[in-house]
């Protein structure tokens, strides 16, 4: 009888070390799940593009690229597009003449979402670049005179 009372005495402690170990596993899978609750999705254009000003554009077509992160679903203009298995994406876009916006949203599979505006210039015809300048400063202070009064 003194052998099972000796078995039992450490068999308590065994028990207690695996559920702690379970606990433990239990807390660092919860964690590692919760990571896409602690940050939103990301949208990051290209180096090339600007996103304060307007991007001019030569033969009507802008080369939009970037890369997103922890995105269910990428918006060009409201339209939902693919992104690649890298997370990025590259498109080729018709631009009328004249000035135009393209807008970029993200969101996740959270419901979280992020926008972006590019502005664009396609003047379609010889301007100089003086003259350019000029037109996207008037452009800039009517775009942020307007987005400021809605």
């Amino acid at each position: 009888m003194h052998k099972d009372f000796t078995y039992n005495r450490y068999r308590p402690k065994g028990m207690l070390i695996a559920y702690t170990l379970f606990t433990i596993l239990v807390i660092v899978v919860a964690g590692w799940q919760s990571r896409n609750f602690v940050g939103g999705p990301t949208l990051e254009l290209a180096a090339g593009i600007d996103q304060a000003g307007f991007n001019v554009v030569e033969n009507n077509i802008f080369d939009l690229d970037g890369k997103v992160a922890k995105v269910a679903h990428l918006y060009v203009n409201q339209e939902d597009r693919a992104v690649l298995d890298d997370n990025t994406f590259n498109y080729d876009l018709f631009v009328p003449v004249g000035f135009s916006t393209i807008e970029l949203g993200v969101a996740d599979r959270y419901g979280r979402t992020s926008s972006q505006s590019i502005r664009i210039y396609n003047p379609q015809i010889e301007v100089s670049e003086e003259e350019l300048v000029k037109l996207a400063d008037t452009a800039i202070k009517n775009f942020d005179r307007a987005s400021t009064t809605n």
